[in-house]
């Protein structure tokens, strides 16, 4: 993870997961306002592009692992190239460790997923938030004898693993508060932007870009201003996914809702009579003659 790819690997698995989240979460929340149902969150979601027998599997479990697997094999491979032999280095060490839980937490979604008995219920929840504390601990204690920039970058991070890990166990005991799904949301957001951003800061690819010095007080303050509008931009990003799913469903969904239901109404009114009574069913305190006598009139 000590270079620019290390970090943006990271970095991109979260922005993607937790804008998965983001919208799967919104369109929940608008779909059980609409049909009136129960909201209730999840550890994972479906993929709403897939089709066919791909629903029935549990994908994001796999792309966990499959994402993790990959920046394992580049930690033990840079690691290699480094020192020209097989040997993987402290550093490669601490950095494949952070990986292996986000694995055994896909392992996990797979297995609550296809409803293996001796996996208790919750446990998905568990194993995402036994990760992102496994990432926190091996990041707290990585930062010894770093200079004062890396360690105020990374300590801002450690926030929003922290903070990530207590949101998903707030998501679990909580289960119908949307809140709690988009505060998880909100704080992987936070990590995955974070992680660019140290890339950038430490690892600019750009060699025109400006040099971060590491004693420099007013580049420490600058990257505490940096990440307060990581916040506040992804504060508004989430709202904004809000907005769009809540046009959607009531612009398009509701229209289609509306359509389905005339098409089956009509659909069991096979004469004129029957649709008639449909529409001159009696109402409270309305008699059955009543209704008669206005079907004969007519």
């Amino acid at each position: 993870m000590g270079s620019f790819q290390g970090h943006v690997l990271p970095g991109s698995f979260f922005l993607v997961f937790a804008l998965h989240w983001t919208i799967q979460i919104w369109i929940r929340y608008f779909k059980s306002k609409y049909e009136s149902s129960t909201y209730r969150n999840s550890a994972t979601y479906p993929l709403a592009c897939l089709c066919g027998c791909f629903k029935r599997y549990q994908i994001e479990g796999v792309i966990k692992i499959l994402v993790a697997s990959i920046g394992i094999f580049g930690e033990v491979t840079n690691s290699y190239m480094q020192g020209g032999r097989f040997v993987v280095y402290i550093g490669n060490k601490q950095h494949s460790t952070m990986y292996a839980p986000f694995i055994v937490s896909g392992i996990v979604d797979i297995l609550l997923h296809h409803k293996v008995r001796f996996v208790p219920k919750n446990s998905d929840y568990i194993a995402l938030a036994l990760a992102f504390t496994v990432e926190g601990l091996l990041f707290k204690f990585h930062l010894f004898g770093r200079n004062a920039i890396d360690i105020q970058i990374h300590t801002l991070l450690l926030y929003a693993i922290f903070c990530s890990a207590l949101a998903i166990l707030v998501q679990m005991r909580f289960p119908n508060n949307v809140l709690a799904g988009l505060t998880s949301a909100f704080f992987v957001l936070l990590q995955g932007t974070w992680f660019w951003q140290v890339a950038f800061i430490l690892y600019n690819p750009r060699r025109s870009g400006e040099r971060w010095s590491s004693e420099d007080h007013e580049h420490l303050m600058i990257t505490t201003i940096m990440f307060g509008w990581h916040a506040l931009i992804i504060l508004i990003v989430i709202f904004t996914i809000g907005a769009i799913v809540n046009v959607f469903y009531c612009r398009i969904l509701g229209y289609r809702r509306e359509t389905n239901i005339e098409e089956i109404d009509l659909e069991n009114m096979n004469d004129r009579r029957e649709f008639k009574r449909a529409l001159l069913a009696p109402q409270p305190g309305e008699s059955d003659s009543e209704t008669d006598i206005l079907l004969s009139s007519n």
